[in-house]
C-alpha cells in the first residue's frame, strides 16, 4: 500500500537542528514493516524529513488507523537521506530496530 500522509505526524522537537521524531500508523494487514521500510515508501514527505529522523512506525492489528483496538508491535525507522522532490527526490530510510512485539 502506499504512503498515507495523514498518518504520518511529527512528536518534536518541532525547532532546532538535532534529529526529530515521527509517528506513523500502518495496518498490519496491509503495510508490513518490510514495505514501510523500502526506500522512496516516505516520499512525499522528504521535504520534511531529514537524515537522522526516526519513525516509530506502529503496526495496527485490529480496528481501523483511527480507532485500533489492538497493535501488534512498534518499529523504529531511521532516515538515512532525504532529498525534496525539488532536488530529484529521494527518501530513503532503515529499520533501527527489529519489530518489538507489544505484550
Amino acid at each position: 500500500m502506499a504512503f498515507d500522509r495523514d498518518y504520518f505526524n511529527l512528536i518534536g522537537p518541532s525547532g532546532g537542528r538535532g534529529p526529530r521524531q515521527w509517528s506513523y500508523i500502518v495496518m498490519n494487514s496491509v503495510d508490513a514493516i518490510t514495505d514501510v521500510d523500502d526506500d522512496d515508501y516516505f516520499l512525499e514527505v522528504a521535504d520534511e524529513v531529514r537524515a537522522g529522523d526516526g519513525i516509530h512506525v506502529c503496526c495496527v492489528a485490529t480496528g481501523t488507523r483511527d480507532n485500533p483496538t489492538t497493535n501488534t508491535s512498534v518499529s523504529d525507522v531511521i532516515v538515512v537521506e532525504a532529498v525534496g522532490a525539488k532536488d530529484g527526490g529521494t527518501a530513503t530510510v532503515t529499520t533501527f530496530d527489529t519489530a518489538k512485539p507489544i505484550a
